[in-house]
């Protein structure tokens, strides 16, 4: 069973890939075709059709018919096409054309829609074999596609990835290779006899887009040699393409490393401050007051605060016993535990402070854990994980939290006070 869509994912999916805001439409009506036809499933099924349409092409070439199609459509479609799969693919132009229409008519300005979309309004002329190819550069859109959905089923989480490049270029040489291999077997088929078979024409062009160019086959008619200049052009930017995607990665690569390593030696003797509230600031920058000393910060919000080289933030569950982990607990010399304002209840800040305190100690049962009570009622479930350092920073002075972290540790909190 296919998984719904949340809100989230389908507005962030429709504001990079709609050309206009649904907010923008007049009507009721527009704005639900837009939620329509700016679907992820709805583009899978525009893409399915677009493989079938280049498939029954490729067909084409491959298996030529003996039965032709007959009258005027035979003579402008070509000597050998194929009457059902004519049918077929006018079938899906038309659904094509619906579809552009459709777009076309909710467009809140539809001479940019126009602009932004010719390509495709050439792919909609069927019979032209010439237009027919042009549907291959809407694969192109497939990647958009992928990537997207990438991006929904990581629950929006944008990671610095060195693969999304190469994936791009790889696609760029698959697509470039279809339509430079379907292209000069459409114009130079039954008018050169190097032009014999597909695997000819793929052959022709994996040698032109290489640049190798043996030489063994070349294009006689203009619209194939058309069709060579733009492979040749296609092959040159590949490789620049190619060279600049190998040297970025690398260079990120090696800076990610570096990273590492350097991230090695920071997280040992760190101190772990789980969660974020409207004090956190204020306590990181007295634990900093040791140039020596670095915190690292795990929450699940996003953090806007000044820059420090001192302290990292991860956007980390810390209720994870994993990300625990990760943050190298182990070598950490204490954790301090703020609570969540983003639960409202006190109760709920200070039992999700008590699940994490739980599995810190089910990792290291001996490091120190400084623990922000919201309710008093809590302190003695707070106490029986054998917790001693419990503070609420509107009612205790900064000289008795300092005693709470290692003496080396400069750590104050008198300007934190309510």
């Amino acid at each position: 069973m296919l998984k719904p869509y949340s809100k989230r994912q389908l507005r962030v999916y429709r504001n990079r890939i709609a050309p206009f805001k649904k907010d923008q439409l007049s009507s009721n009506t527009k704005r639900m075709i837009f939620d329509w036809v700016y679907h992820p499933r709805f583009d899978i099924l525009i893409f399915i059709l677009v493989f079938i349409s280049i498939i029954m092409l490729v067909i084409e070439l491959t298996h030529p018919d003996n039965h032709h199609a007959a009258g005027w459509m035979g003579k402008i479609a070509g000597k050998d096409t194929n009457p059902l799969l004519l049918k077929i693919d006018i079938v899906i132009t038309m659904l094509f054309a619906c579809e552009y229409l459709i777009k076309f008519w909710i467009s809140p300005n539809k001479w940019k829609y126009f602009k932004q979309n010719f390509i495709e309004l050439l792919a909609l002329l069927p019979v032209l074999r010439i237009f027919r190819m042009i549907r291959i550069l809407r694969i192109a859109r497939l990647y958009r596609l992928i990537r997207m959905n990438t991006i929904l089923d990581q629950n929006l989480n944008f990671n610095e990835d060195d693969t999304t490049d190469m994936v791009t270029v790889v696609m760029y040489l698959f697509f470039s290779i279809i339509f430079g291999t379907v292209g000069i077997m459409i114009f130079e088929r039954g008018e050169n006899e190097g032009f014999q078979h597909l695997s000819d024409g793929l052959w022709w062009c994996i040698v032109t887009i290489t640049t190798v160019g043996y030489g063994d086959i070349s294009p006689v008619t203009i619209p194939g040699k058309i069709v060579a200049v733009c492979i040749m052009f296609i092959g040159l930017a590949f490789y620049a393409s190619l060279t600049g995607v190998i040297s970025q990665t690398l260079i990120v690569r090696s800076r990610r490393e570096k990273r590492i390593k350097m991230e090695e030696s920071m997280f040992t003797q760190h101190i772990i401050v789980c969660g974020w509230n409207h004090h956190a600031q204020a306590i990181c920058k007295q634990i900093i007051k040791d140039e020596e000393q670095f915190v690292l910060v795990l929450s699940t919000q996003k953090i806007e605060v000044n820059a420090s080289a001192q302290i990292f933030f991860k956007l980390l569950d810390p209720t994870q016993k994993q990300y625990l982990e990760e943050a190298k607990l182990d070598q950490a010399q204490a954790v301090v535990l703020l609570s969540d304002e983003q639960l409202h209840n006190p109760t709920d800040r200070d039992a999700r402070n008590i699940l994490i305190a739980m599995n810190i100690l089910s990792i290291r049962n001996n490091i120190p854990i400084i623990f922000q009570l919201q309710d008093e009622n809590n302190r003695e479930h707070v106490q029986q994980l054998g917790i001693q350092n419990i503070l609420q920073i509107s009612k205790i002075a900064g000289a008795e939290v300092q005693k709470m972290l290692p003496e080396h540790s400069g750590f104050d909190l008198e300007d934190v006070k309510k």
